[in-house]
């Protein structure tokens, strides 16, 4: 009997309390209070269990306890570093390529079929793209036509705006 645990109130003034618990080393224990807490124990058998606790191992000649814990070390895991400031540059560059794309293609309408440009057009193009593709690449811009196409404003070529675009 060398670690136990009172599982009740006592009024022993005996080991360490820690809650409704007392953790007693009884090697540690003066006589009288030995001989005490055999008496209550006797009274008491079931207010008393062992403790399950592993005994620290005080070491020679007062070297110090190494308290750490076992610890498996594992490498970091390979991470690739992304720049969010070049991530936002090469994003803004394609938006713009996007646009200009989109611009191109408009333009190409308005030479070769005829397309007005007005504030009419823009707004039914720029409404069909927000609820459709939510932005303006060249493929969009042809859907958004085709899918407007009875809307949108035209006014027919002329003879000589034909000839420039090699419509005959």
């Amino acid at each position: 009997m060398s670690r136990i645990i009172i599982t009740t109130h006592t009024e022993l003034r005996v080991g360490r309390r820690v809650g409704n618990e007392v953790f007693v080393d009884t090697d540690e224990l003066s006589a009288a209070d030995h001989k005490a807490l055999n008496l209550w124990m006797d009274a008491y058998p079931d207010a008393v269990r062992p403790d399950p606790t592993p005994a620290q191992v005080e070491p020679a000649h007062g070297e110090p306890v190494n308290t750490r814990p076992d610890v498996v070390e594992r490498p970091a895991p390979d991470v690739e570093f992304v720049d969010p400031i070049a991530e936002y540059q090469k994003d803004s560059i394609l938006q713009q390529i996007e646009q200009q794309q989109a611009d191109e293609r408009l333009r190409e309408y308005q030479i070769q079929q005829g397309l007005v440009d007005d504030q009419h057009n823009a707004n039914l193009i720029r409404d069909w793209l927000d609820r459709n593709g939510g932005y303006a690449g060249a493929a969009n811009i042809d859907s958004a036509i085709k899918a407007l196409s009875h809307a949108l404003h035209w006014q027919p070529l002329s003879a000589f705006t034909k000839r420039l675009a090699g419509i005959t």
